[in-house]
């Protein structure tokens, strides 16, 4: 450790380079030798320990530990299986409804990224998506959720011809200076109207670089794609900087919408996130609705677009496909229970 805070000292000293002082700084991983250890095992470990350091912060140093060891192996061997996935194409597309709360008809699906290993079962994203944002493997699999989603979209258009696509965007892969030419050549090549694509990011990625995220929405918007911030009232936004985005839907989280039938202030964030939204003539989509009173005072609200348990869970192609179709057979999902159940919470 002492050497370890020499070395950290010795760092903070700047270099003069030319006219310009720079400064930098280390991430320390410390391995202590033993008799079984070869000198490969040695420089391994103290590897690993630095990449610990690094996940803390900069600055920082790390001990070596059989826990981080268990830790980081696990991450190298899902980065392996994530770049196998990719060659052997094992990601899957599931779709989840949005439906329009004046209509009852879906609207659209937003695209949910499954990952499908061969003989294995289905992994939700939370189980690898770090993984995949810390390595930089999420700009490829990005892309294929993109180009997979607007396909799709493309061959549900030719009977349902309104239907729309939502994908979610990493930040890495917003990021990336690729990306928008990415979106344009998947447009290109699928031939989809842009406005049928909805793009989401989070509020706290678009507030982390306010101008350049801008400058990418701008890029976007120029496309002629629409534009959505995710999980809105969870971050810490400038509304002078938000409404400087080109956006078209704000979406409200689950969290304000989960137990919103019990708690006043809950109701409350949600009738002022709509406000907001119409007052910059924004569109409203609530995500995790999962019972009917959700979606009466989600409709009671103003509120147009939901989606979430209460009209389905995300489904595969085939079941999704079949949605549509008796669906659009004039069965859309029936609504007047729940003109009733806002009716009645408004005369109370």
């Amino acid at each position: 450790m002492l050497v370890a805070r020499r070395i950290k000292g010795s760092l903070a000293e700047p270099f003069l380079v030319g006219d310009q002082k720079l400064f930098v700084s280390a991430s320390i991983g410390i391995a202590i030798n033993s008799p079984q250890n070869q000198p490969e095992d040695l420089i391994r470990n103290a590897h690993i320990a630095m990449m610990g350091a690094k996940s803390q912060g900069r600055g920082r140093w790390q001990f070596f530990d059989a826990e981080m060891h268990a830790t980081v192996s696990n991450r190298v061997q899902v980065e392996m299986d994530l770049r196998r996935g990719i060659d052997q194409d094992e990601f899957r597309l599931y779709y989840q409804p949005i439906v329009d709360l004046r209509t009852g008809f879906i609207s659209g699906f937003e695209a949910l990224l499954r990952w499908q290993p061969a003989d294995a079962e289905l992994i939700n994203p939370y189980r690898f998506i770090d993984v995949a944002e810390e390595t930089g493997l999420i700009v490829p699999i990005g892309h294929w959720v993109v180009r997979a989603a607007c396909q799709q979209l493309k061959v549900w258009q030719q009977e349902y011809r309104q239907l729309s696509i939502t994908v979610n965007v990493s930040p890495k892969e917003f990021l990336h200076p690729d990306f928008v030419q990415g979106i344009e050549d998947v447009l290109a090549e699928t031939d989809i109207p842009p406005g049928f694509l909805q793009l989401e990011i989070t509020e706290s990625m678009a507030m982390k670089d306010s101008t350049r995220t801008e400058q990418v929405l701008n890029r976007l918007k120029d496309l002629g794609v629409k534009l959505s911030i995710n999980d809105f009232g969870t971050g810490h936004s400038s509304l002078s900087r938000l409404s400087r985005f080109p956006l078209d839907v704000l979406k409200i989280d689950r969290s304000f919408v989960t137990g919103m039938e019990t708690d006043e202030d809950k109701r409350a964030v949600v009738r002022l996130i709509v406000t907001l939204a119409h007052t910059f003539k924004l569109k409203i989509i609530a995500e995790g609705a999962e019972t009917a009173e959700q979606v009466a005072q989600l409709k009671n609200s103003g509120c147009e677009f939901v989606q979430g348990y209460f009209f389905s869970k995300p489904m595969d192609l085939e079941k999704a496909t079949s949605l549509l179709q008796m669906h659009f057979a004039k069965h859309p999902f029936d609504l007047n229970a729940l003109n009733m159940l806002t009716m009645t919470k408004a005369a109370n």
